[in-house]
């Protein structure tokens, strides 16, 4: 979804700086360098450990379900490494990522998969879980929300095949 922002202008490259989104937050040492492409490539240098089992309440992943703000909750981690250094896997970044593009189009996380993606795909039926389940944000949980059928998800799987075209109409910008 984000190559679709920027391939619709809403989001100018992947090099666009994190903070010129999150004005309310401090990006302090190298997080004032993160860019989309950190996040995208699960490369933010942030302390997260999601090694532990998701029933383990120190998971920074399940941490972050409980929070009333899940992008804050991840940009206020501390960083163990310089942004870029190393891979690390992170959902948070996911769904900071997804809190850019509802900051950007100016509607909803689901909203913008389903005008955009979906629609265009025929994927006419999916189910977005939202963070309220656990008393939480009321967000959509970004890294781990999205239901779609095998069928569906196998569409995206070509859609990236086939280097975002589908039915001879691009969906994707080429990389």
């Amino acid at each position: 979804m984000i190559g679709i922002a920027i391939g619709k202008g809403m989001i100018k490259s992947v090099d666009k700086r994190i903070k010129g989104f999150f004005p309310k937050y401090e990006f302090q040492g190298g997080k004032a360098y993160w860019t989309i492409e950190h996040f995208l490539t699960m490369t933010t240098g942030l302390e997260w450990n999601e090694k532990l089992p998701y029933n383990h309440p120190a998971n920074d992943e399940i941490r972050m379900t409980f929070c009333e703000d899940p992008a804050g909750f991840v940009l206020n981690r501390s960083l163990s490494a310089y942004p870029g250094e190393k891979f690390n896997y992170n959902r948070g970044a996911t769904q900071v990522l997804a809190e850019i593009i509802e900051r950007t189009s100016h509607i909803s996380l689901d909203r913008f998969a389903k005008e955009y993606l979906f629609n265009p795909m025929g994927i006419l039926k999916f189910e977005w879980n939202k963070y309220s389940t656990w008393g939480g944000s009321h967000k959509f949980a970004a890294p781990s929300g999205l239901r779609l059928t095998s069928r569906d998800l196998m569409k995206i799987g070509l859609l990236y095949y086939h280097g975002g075209i589908w039915n001879d109409k691009r969906i994707l910008d080429p990389v």
